[in-house]
């Protein structure tokens, strides 16, 4: 399967981009996240658990935290949209003009962020492997038939 199989396609400035997450872009991801995890609380701060609570300092702690990761969320959006979408790019042509985080910033509207961000997760989620197709999306019967009766390549 190519990497461009794993795509999630967006449309970006009337353009449509493949968002695709390589090894390449682990690699980016480990050097300023340390992993996706760490991604993923860059967005939101830290999560607050239910013994978050007892403790007051810890709460004010993480709520900061929260407050601070909310002020960085668009940065980091705009940094791993042009991430994703230049693996996307490079994959089609090595040589290809890459889009900067300034380019995203300008091309994305507010209404874009949410869905933009979940092209993302579904991109990462795919790259790792670990993308689950949504209860509600459509299906073709005939794969779904041929997948239920085993008799997919290498079956």
């Amino acid at each position: 399967m190519r990497a461009l199989d794993r795509a999630v396609l967006i449309t970006l400035n009337g353009r449509e981009e493949a968002l695709v997450f390589t090894t390449a872009a682990l690699k980016t991801v480990q050097d300023k996240y340390g992993d996706i995890s760490g991604l993923t609380e860059a967005f939101a701060g830290p999560s607050i658990e239910e013994w978050d609570r007892e403790d007051k300092e810890t709460l004010e702690r993480k709520l900061q935290a929260q407050q601070e990761a909310q002020g960085q969320a668009l940065e980091i959006a705009w940094w791993l949209v042009a991430l994703l979408a230049n693996q996307g790019r490079m994959l089609e042509d090595i040589q290809a003009e890459l889009l900067t985080e300034q380019q995203v910033a300008l091309y994305m509207l507010p209404s874009d962020m949410e869905p933009m961000l979940q092209a993302c997760m579904d991109a990462i989620a795919k790259g790792t492997g670990t993308y689950h197709q949504p209860e509600d999306a459509e299906t073709d019967p005939i794969l779904e038939e041929v997948l239920k009766n085993g008799e997919g390549a290498g079956n």
